[in-house]
């Protein structure tokens, strides 16, 4: 009797060890399906995101789901789960709401993390306070945009001949606080000013009742008709008015 009690229980051991090394020759316990589903429509969503945020083909962008709560148990959708953005959707850390509406409805929040890199103009040297910025300046560095809070250049182009409004250190972004555009009119200039649309183009001479920038708005007197008006400064001596 003890030698059979005594069997049995090698027997058990023998069993217990043999599905313990069973257990432990197995791979990860397999995903839920809810997770699979959650996980397509994130990517979904993101990739049609991207697309739209991009500023040009030049734009880089990458982002990476923060992990959920792996204690987490929900049903598995009769769909695939609806992604909506539960914040501004730009880029940094954003909040998107995954919803199961059928048959067992749950949410859910995630956040993403989101680097969007572009070229941007940055400085390459010192340029004192006054000082015109010149092609040599300046140069394009790839950089995450949404981490330049002051806004910034794209293009070289953009930022020649602008006027530094204070000392710029190197190796920094440029923002367009930073700079003014050129002064390219002065009070009481002679001015050609310039009316057009696609069907027609007027131009005719004028005087310029303030100092003007690229891009401003100045007080224009019209020679021909004394009139004032509000024109933009377009180029040296030049002013443009909506026909």
């Amino acid at each position: 009797m003890q030698l059979r009690i005594a069997m049995k229980i090698i027997s058990w051991v023998c069993l217990s060890v043999t599905a313990m090394s069973a257990w432990s020759g197995t791979s990860e316990p397999p995903v839920p399906v809810w997770r699979q589903q959650l996980t397509v429509a994130i990517d979904e969503y993101m990739l049609s995101w991207v697309a739209s945020a991009k500023l040009t083909e030049e734009t880089q962008i990458s982002y990476q789901v923060n992990s959920v709560d792996p204690r987490l148990k929900l049903h598995a959708c009769e769909q695939t789960p609806y992604i909506a953005p539960n914040s501004k959707m730009r880029g940094g850390k954003i909040t998107l709401k995954a919803e199961c509406r059928l048959p067992h409805p749950w949410k859910i929040y995630l956040t993403v993390e989101v680097d969007r890199m572009h070229p941007v103009v940055f400085t390459t040297a010192s340029i004192a306070r006054n000082r015109m910025l010149t092609v040599a300046d300046l140069e394009l560095k790839l950089t995450n945009i949404d981490k330049l809070n002051f806004g910034y250049f794209t293009s070289v182009d953009e930022a020649e001949g602008m006027i530094a409004r204070r000392l710029l250190t190197p190796g920094k972004a440029l923002s367009p606080n930073q700079v003014l555009p050129p002064k390219l009119i002065n009070k009481g200039d002679s001015v050609l000013i310039e009316a057009s649309n696609p069907q027609i183009n007027v131009k005719m001479p004028g005087l310029a009742m303030s100092d003007g920038r690229r891009g401003q708005q100045i007080s224009v007197k019209n020679r021909q008709s004394n009139r004032i008006v509000r024109a933009e400064v377009v180029a040296n001596g030049i002013v443009r008015v909506p026909l």
